[in-house]
């Protein structure tokens, strides 16, 4: 049964690209707020501040509106195209995705919220923690210092920190510590059986690349795989996704003349990737979290290949798959490479053992990963503060 109280929703980005994967979780958390309240959500990005998918402002209305925009985002921030909306309706909670800098309109933005709702519950989603290793130039750290001259306001009004990782306090705010679910856009049907039946043994990823992903580290381990003497079994690698850090990849792959193995398919749509993963074995997550010193993985990627019934390959310690999960093989969190002959051993005892192991990790993905199970700690909050 809803609950009668009202959630206001933040995400600093557009939530209707559909190739997005963050976009998706988004998508994913509204999903699971609206099963249980009644809620209004906000979509903010350079294009303009979406309310319930309707346009509020339009940020590129105009060069002066355009410039003026970007000149207040990167200085004090922007949040006054919210402000008339909380003198409009009242709220119980807002669920707020943070994006790296606390800035003085995001202070006065709360600060309006709070005085408007007294008993509001406020929850800051930071996606990634710690993150200055993401703030690349010299004029996002002098934005991330100076919000840290903010945080006594910022600890006043925001009442738990919603993180993926294991830290108690963040900001000196107490902590909600969950894990990031999955959203059923990537849902297809699942066989009991798989389908993949075709020659040699197929390894994909997907992911918007950067270094962190380690697609290096993974290439790097299909080429000693076949650098080794009479390679046992034709080994195929499918890297799906975008990011300039596959160009690098891409060079490497065709010096060592491995073109009619390694697959770049870069930017594609969801039906396509649905398409590509039938004939996929075994998918990898994330495998450089160690370069961003982070040891505690929550990738959304490794909640979506469940979803599919893919066995998971992985580095980084991930709660949600303990390596006592039959379909889990992990690998050491450092920069050594896949033992990719330990991979088709892996995948063909796992097959030998259960021959419906899809549909059985696809099962455990609806029973343990969705938005509802997640975010049960902050539901449990809000429920018992009315």
């Amino acid at each position: 049964m809803k609950s009668d109280q009202s959630i206001l929703l933040y995400f600093p980005l557009d939530i209707r690209m559909k190739e997005s994967g963050i976009a998706g979780k988004c998508r994913g958390i509204i999903h699971a707020f609206q099963q249980n309240y009644t809620i209004d959500y906000i979509s903010a990005s350079d294009a303009g501040f979406y309310l319930n998918d309707q346009l509020l402002y339009d940020c590129n209305s105009n060069k002066s509106v355009k410039l003026k925009y970007r000149f207040t985002e990167r200085t004090i921030g922007y949040y006054s195209p919210l402000l008339p909306l909380l003198d409009e309706k009242k709220y119980d909670a807002l669920y707020f995705r943070f994006h790296y800098f606390i800035t003085p309109k995001l202070i006065l933005f709360l600060k309006k919220l709070r005085h408007k709702n007294p008993d509001i519950r406020i929850f800051v989603e930071i996606p990634t923690y710690p993150y200055q290793s993401e703030l690349y130039n010299w004029m996002a750290q002098v934005r991330y210092y100076f919000g840290i001259l903010l945080l006594p306001f910022f600890r006043k009004y925001v009442d738990r920190i919603v993180t993926v990782s294991k830290h108690q306090q963040i900001f000196g705010i107490p902590t909600i510590n969950i894990s990031n679910g999955y959203y059923s856009e990537l849902f297809r049907k699942i066989d009991p059986i798989p389908e993949v039946q075709q020659q040699g043994f197929h390894i994909g990823m997907i992911a918007n690349f950067n270094a962190w992903h380690g697609p290096d580290i993974l290439i790097e381990s299909i080429i000693q795989y076949y650098q080794k003497n009479d390679p046992k079994k034709e080994v195929f690698l499918h890297m799906i996704g975008d990011g300039e850090i596959l160009e690098q990849c891409k060079i490497r792959v065709q010096e060592c003349g491995l073109n009619d193995k390694v697959y770049f398919y870069y930017k594609i749509n969801r039906p396509e990737i649905l398409d590509i993963s039938k004939k996929i074995h075994v998918m990898v997550g994330t495998l450089g979290h160690h370069r961003k010193n982070i040891h505690l993985d929550s990738s959304l990627k490794s909640r979506e290949y469940a979803v599919l019934g893919k066995p998971l390959i992985l580095k980084t310690p991930d709660p949600d798959f303990p390596p006592t999960l039959p379909f889990v093989k992990y690998f050491p969190d450092d920069q050594s490479l896949l033992d990719v002959e330990e991979i088709i051993l892996f995948y063909d005892q796992l097959k030998e053992k259960d021959p419906e192991y899809a549909l059985k990790i696809h099962q455990y993905a609806l029973s343990n990963l969705g938005w509802d199970v997640k975010l049960k700690p902050i539901f449990e909050q809000i429920n018992t503060s009315h």
